[in-house]
């Protein structure tokens, strides 16, 4: 077969993707790195200003939301087509990247811009050009090499805390280069050439004048509410949180998120970011709750994640299913191909006004589809280099969650959509690395 028929197979999901969602379904948070890119404000750290830095000369150029959301689908879709090419053929690969990327618990984030999908499409990418780099050799392997090496550097630029799943994935691309002591040798230089990336991400921030607004910052405020609840006493400091009432928090408190306490009409916080003294105070409090409490801290780090995994009930706002109010005119570009789509991931929900994830939403099955899907290929394919990137890849649903532990202060789906693509890439080259080996 050639290789015009996957690529033509690919288009279909590809379009419909980008067709109904046109130019991208974008919430407070996309529209906000838009404001930056067009020059609106300046790039600040709290969402990916290097890859707003990245998009910024294209914009110019005319590519706009639309144009971005294409590449992210097509990142996307490329990065299953090679992940699966290590063990499926042309033909059967391109037909299950489409349906991954058709299934309903990845389609309606696919829809949407944001850096949580820019994430698990670079993250997936990277994991396929892995794979690729695996299986070439000589000057061809050194192309793919650059390319990985590339695509992780982009998936750390999304998001803060990319280093837990991407370090797998170079850790693979150490050791494939390493003739002996491949797997110490590749956590331990997967591990420098991560710190190694991240290191030039903070020399290209200061190089851009990027402005620091401690996204940090609310990381300490979601903890610091969820003591203050748990206590019934206010723990944020009087410059902070003037209101010494506990109930300047409690009334406030939405365990998923802390836009009551940042960013509503009524916020606790009023006068966010937060900089100087206020900010090194709440540092402190936060850590000084921490060192007092650090069983209930853990309790609370734990609550949080059980909810993003859908241990402690459905999964919430599985997609955005809109775009945000704007001053630019970003309107869904066909209405009706976009109600048609809002309406197929909306019938997986148990909740369609609050968007309450169903069974295929439900991340804690996912994560242990991953992790046998991992065990397995470690078990069978241990010697078969593009089987253990694979494999690594689903261990990646399992490192994923030790970042969003300590540094999430939100729930929702988006922060698990990788997740979901790790279990189900992984699954497939499981199941057909059995299928291949019995029908040898």
């Amino acid at each position: 077969m050639t290789a015009r028929w996957p690529l033509l197979i690919m288009l279909v999901p590809l379009a419909l993707v980008c067709l109904p969602f046109w130019p991208g379904h974008m919430n407070a948070d996309a529209l906000a790195q838009i404001g930056q890119v067009r020059g609106d404000y300046p790039l600040n750290n709290h969402h990916a200003p290097l890859l707003m830095a990245v998009w910024k000369p294209f914009y110019e150029l005319g590519m706009g939301p639309g144009w971005l959301l294409t590449v992210q689908v097509a990142g996307f879709l490329a990065g299953c087509y090679l992940v699966l090419r290590s063990v499926f053929g042309r033909l059967p690969a391109s037909l299950i990247a489409g349906a991954i990327t058709l299934w309903p618990s990845v389609y309606g984030v696919l829809g949407g811009l944001g850096r949580d999908t820019w994430f698990t499409a670079l993250l997936v990418l990277t994991f396929g050009l892995v794979v690729r780099a695996a299986q070439r050799e000589g000057r061809e392997r050194t192309v793919w090499i650059v390319l990985a090496i590339v695509a992780a550097w982009f998936a750390l630029a999304a998001r803060q805390n990319a280093a837990a799943a991407i370090v797998l994935a170079l850790a693979v691309l150490v050791g494939l280069l390493l003739p002996r002591r491949r797997v110490l040798g590749g956590l331990i230089g997967g591990a420098l050439l991560t710190v190694a990336l991240m290191a030039t991400q903070v020399g290209a921030g200061a190089a851009l004048s990027v402005d620091d607004v401690a996204p940090e910052q609310v990381l300490y405020v979601y903890d610091l509410g969820a003591l203050s609840v748990r206590d019934h006493e206010n723990h944020f400091p009087p410059d902070v949180v003037r209101d010494r009432s506990p109930e300047a928090v409690t009334t406030r408190w939405n365990p998923n998120s802390v836009v009551g306490l940042m960013w509503a009409s009524n916020a606790a916080i009023p006068n966010t970011p937060l900089s100087g003294a206020p900010l090194e105070h709440l540092s402190q409090a936060w850590r000084r709750e921490i060192r007092d409490e650090p069983l209930e801290y853990l309790d609370v780090r734990w609550d949080l994640l059980a909810r993003n995994l859908g241990l402690s009930g459905p999964t919430q706002w599985v997609y955005h299913p809109v775009i945000d109010a704007n001053a630019w005119g970003y309107r869904p570009s066909f209405p009706d191909a976009d109600q048609a789509a809002k309406d197929y991931v909306e019938a997986f929900t148990i909740n369609g006004v609050r968007l309450d994830g169903g069974i295929v939403h439900r991340i804690w099955l996912y994560l242990l589809v991953a992790l046998l899907a991992a065990a397995a290929l470690l078990w069978r394919g241990r010697r078969t280099i593009p089987l253990v990137a694979v494999a690594a890849l689903g261990l990646t649903a399992l490192t994923h969650q030790a970042g969003l532990f300590f540094g999430t202060p939100q729930n929702g789906y988006r922060l698990e959509l990788n997740v979901t693509v790790a279990a189900l890439l992984a699954a497939a080259v499981a199941i057909g690395a059995l299928a291949r080996r019995r029908a040898s």
